[in-house]
């Protein structure tokens, strides 16, 4: 379920609910690039990943990556999409261009020039989302040397979603005075901190169950007193 941030009434009715949704995505995705960023990022965790459920983490990694890159790619697409006579309408930042009257020029001034960098580094990832995940390119899928995707990192897509946090940091400090917007996950139980903890004690647990079965007596065992 996606994360929803409870909107400010003083943003304009007309973009309230667009900025909630595209602000509680920011949160979602936050979450998701932490969780990979955790799991995956230290040879102690890959190790301790490896010793129990290989398979499942090495799926469990490759659909974090892929919802990270369709929750980017989604929220950095354009108004519209599809043909001319019957355009889908899509729900991105760039809607929160469509500002309602002129005192907000400053404003509008302002994002266009985060939106342009934010699109010009969307390219490469859209690219990959359009070719590899919502559909799949014959020659890119059947090529064995593809590099679509090649320049895409965690990094990159940290980067990225940095950029789309400052775009609705500053669309929300406009009309509610609040300078700094976190768009971060709340803490919660069960998240991947607490997954590699309860691994861990599992690990111990199995070890220490090993050690007690092969655990052989030192001294020789006396007879029956008659």
């Amino acid at each position: 379920m996606i994360a929803r941030l409870q909107p400010d009434k003083r943003i304009p009715e007309k973009l309230r609910e667009t900025y909630a949704h595209l602000a509680g995505n920011v949160m979602w995705t936050y979450g998701a690039l932490e969780e990979l960023t955790f799991l995956f990022s230290t040879s102690e965790n890959v190790h301790l990943l490896n010793e129990t459920a290989p398979a499942f983490f090495v799926r469990h990694q490759g659909l974090l990556i892929n919802d990270i890159a369709l929750s980017l790619s989604r929220m950095t697409d354009e108004k519209q999409s599809g043909s001319r006579k019957n355009p889908q309408e899509n729900l991105t930042l760039a809607r929160l261009l469509d500002l309602p009257d002129a005192q907000c020029q400053q404003l509008r001034t302002e994002l266009k020039k985060r939106w342009a960098r934010i699109s010009d580094a969307a390219k490469q990832l859209r690219t990959y989302r359009h070719k590899r995940l919502a559909h799949s390119d014959l020659a890119h899928h059947l090529s064995p040397s593809t590099k679509l995707g090649a320049d895409i990192s965690i990094r990159s897509m940290k980067k990225l979603l940095d950029q789309i946090s400052d775009f609705l940091s500053t669309f929300d400090c406009f009309f509610t005075g609040v300078e700094t917007t976190s768009y971060s996950p709340p803490a919660s139980y069960g998240d991947a901190d607490d997954l590699i903890a309860y691994l861990k004690l599992a690990i111990e647990t199995e070890n220490k169950a090993k050690n007690e079965v092969l655990k052989l007596p030192t001294k020789r065992p006396r007879g029956l007193a008659s």
